[in-house]
């Protein structure tokens, strides 16, 4: 897979060829946008707050958000059980 959706699948491959079972472990820093990335624009911003608030009240980020939700998705479903 050479799309985004390696991040979905490469676990279900491997379940599948092993049969491992999957896990969840939360962690902290793997936010959809990353603010340690875009010093500058959350500096402009005024505040990790204030960008992130940004981010979600824009309508184009959020048909990114979906159009790579999409992607994941549909490289996931070869692996139906």
């Amino acid at each position: 897979d050479d799309t985004f959706g390696v991040d979905a699948t490469w676990p279900l491959f491997i379940q599948q060829r092993t049969g491992l079972l999957l896990g969840y472990i939360a962690t902290e820093g793997m936010e959809f946008e990353t603010p340690d990335m875009f010093p500058d624009e959350v500096a402009a911003a005024g505040g990790v707050a204030a960008w992130m608030a940004g981010l979600d009240a824009d309508p184009q980020q959020w048909a990114r958000r979906l159009n790579l939700a999409q992607i994941e998705i549909e490289a996931m479903i070869p692996y139906q059980v």
